[in-house]
């Protein structure tokens, strides 16, 4: 029992923090966001009028920074906890199971805490796949970005 106590533990803080990391990841996001979107409308109203095509490549960018940080931000199926409604028939079920052929036998905690252990730990890689494909989706918001930057910076320095 001490083992599943110890890996239902460490389950629990690698969830916490990767909840943690994809509240900072998507902060981030936002401030991508926002970042474009002063930097389009300080240049846009400027140069989008005098027909400069380094102007309207910047404002395509400028889009694809905006869709990827929405598709980032919109929401997903992240599990951060156990499921607890799920458990309610688990341990009637062990309840009835233990009543009928083990009826002096220990109490529920320690296969209830092997299957949260388990339910955390299955989260956690499930978790991990979604970060990863959300990570590069912020570095590639941030190319984005900087590619809006620079054909702004082109629009100003030819025009």
């Amino acid at each position: 029992m001490a083992e599943y106590e110890v890996l239902l533990e460490q389950a629990r803080l690698q969830v916490g923090q990767q909840e943690a990391s994809l509240d900072t990841l998507r902060t981030r996001v936002t401030a991508i966001l926002s970042i474009g979107g002063v930097v389009a409308a300080l240049f846009a109203p400027h140069y989008l009028h005098k027909g400069n095509a380094w102007s309207y490549w910047a404002i395509g960018f400028f889009a694809g920074t905006v869709i990827v940080g929405a598709i980032l931000l919109w929401p997903r199926d992240w599990a951060v906890g156990v499921p607890l409604g799920d458990y309610q028939q688990w341990i009637t079920d062990h309840r009835s199971w233990r009543a009928e052929h083990d009826p002096d036998g220990n109490d529920l905690s320690a296969p209830l805490t092997e299957e949260i252990a388990a339910t955390l730990v299955l989260a956690y890689v499930g978790n991990r796949a979604k970060y990863e494909w959300l990570a590069r989706g912020y570095g590639l918001q941030c190319l984005l970005l900087g590619i809006e930057v620079i054909l702004w910076i082109l629009a100003v320095l030819i025009s």
